[in-house]
């Protein structure tokens, strides 16, 4: 599985879900796969 850290320098945040009260960003990545990542985990390494 893809390390969130990576996302600020070869993905792209393309979406954002809510699922079950919990906010998902997604991912688009150089080779076209999407993640989706727990916005409390992206945002803080964005926030870096």
């Amino acid at each position: 599985m893809r390390k969130v850290q990576n996302a600020t320098m070869s993905g792209l945040t393309v979406g954002r879900r809510t699922i079950k009260n919990s906010v998902e960003i997604a991912i688009l990545w150089e080779d076209d796969a999407i993640g989706w990542y727990p916005e409390s985990e992206v945002t803080a390494i964005l926030a870096v």
